[in-house]
């Protein structure tokens, strides 16, 4: 579920191609908006997703489009419907359709009385291998008065190496980190109701500045040599252990020249979380009328490397805000028993170290590697 609401995300950043391109002009000011459907259809178990949305005013967010009838077809004629959730989100159950590789696949969408359906798309076979690395560095950064501010920071860096190669691929990494989060040792004899100490699992993505893309039409190298992929600063997640996952999705050409035009759009205004101004149409057609639906439905297939990182790993001061010792230890008496709300309310406790669902990206539900 992390990975759904984390590729999720790169959906507010459908627009606004540069000067020469075609200019799009959407009709946000009506009610329900323009449809935006973005979604992919994978080899992995979790992940497998449509969401379905509608533009709102011009610069507020999308909005969830419920009721919905979604629908996945292979090449054989067989169906699975996907099941509502939160947000506009439509998830394959995954229990009918055969996912692998060659095998094709449709979406067919219906929104009141409209429908809306994509090409067969075909899930490409996965090529190269990923090896990750690692190492401690600082950044430095200039203050507003000139002064410079230095901060240690973990950097992640990744080859791929080939085999045997088609004529034509397509490739696309995405990079999240996952980690254990301890909140504040709560005492038992004050607060038996706590457990102790809340255990929240983090999952997030580090990339949201680029997409990290290849061409093997173009490229024809038989390993890429060491990218950046992410510039993590040394904080207290560092305390535990701490994935770093490298994805790796191979891609249709449809689908890279789509991601190639959103990198553009992305390194040259911003961020790919931010509100977009423009639109990039996709691959979803409605079967009537000239509708233009935003948004992409991806058939990929794709591998995980891992890196792991344990507090042995990082040789350095690490503050921890949750940690209470001394004179702090005793302000968590102060509080009627149990009152854990107390602890926040008086500024004893910062919430993050007591309520999972305060950190972004954040459950109790450990990752199944871990």
């Amino acid at each position: 579920m992390k990975r759904l609401k984390t590729h999720l995300c790169y959906l507010l950043a459908l627009l606004s191609l540069v000067a020469c391109s075609e200019v799009i002009n959407l009709d946000i000011n009506q009610e329900g908006g323009q449809l935006i459907v973005f979604g992919r259809l994978s080899n992995s178990n979790v992940g497998n997703y449509v969401s379905v949305q509608r533009t709102g005013v011009l610069g507020k967010q999308p909005l969830p489009v419920f009721g919905a009838e979604v629908s996945i077809t292979n090449g054989q004629g067989t169906t699975e419907l996907l099941i509502e959730g939160d947000s506009g989100i439509y998830e394959l159950p995954g229990d009918i359709l055969v996912r692998e590789p060659g095998q094709s696949y449709v979406l067919d969408i219906r929104v009141a009385e409209k429908t809306y359906s994509t090409a067969a798309q075909v899930m490409p076979e996965n090529y190269g291998q990923d090896f990750l690395s690692w190492e401690l560095a600082v950044n430095t950064d200039i203050s507003s008065a000139g002064i410079a501010i230095e901060e240690d920071v973990v950097n992640v860096y990744g080859r791929t190496e080939f085999g045997d190669l088609p004529d034509e691929f397509y490739l696309r990494w995405d990079i999240e980190e996952a980690y254990t989060y301890l909140g504040t040792f709560l005492p038992l004899n004050h607060f038996p109701l706590s457990g102790g100490q809340v255990q929240c699992f983090v999952v997030g993505d580090l990339n949201e500045q680029r997409i990290f893309l290849h061409n093997g039409k173009e490229n024809k190298a038989t390993s890429i040599p060491n990218q950046l992929f992410a510039n993590r600063r040394v904080d207290r997640s560092f305390q535990t252990l701490h994935y770093f996952n490298l994805i790796r999705s191979s891609l249709s050409k449809e689908a890279y020249e789509y991601w190639s035009k959103l990198d553009g759009i992305v390194n040259r205004q911003g961020s790919i979380f931010d509100v977009p101004p423009a639109a990039v149409p996709g691959n979803v057609l409605a079967q009537a009328g000239d509708e233009t639906v935003l948004g992409f439905f991806e058939v990929i297939s794709v591998d995980t490397t891992r890196l792991a990182l344990t507090r042995r790993d990082i040789p350095l001061f690490i503050f921890d805000e949750c940690e209470k010792r001394g004179e702090a230890f005793l302000e968590l008496f102060r509080v009627p028993r149990d009152c854990r709300q107390c602890l926040i309310d008086e500024g004893i406790v910062a919430p993050s170290c007591l309520l999972c669902d305060v950190l972004p990206g954040s459950s109790g539900t450990r990752p199944s590697y871990f």
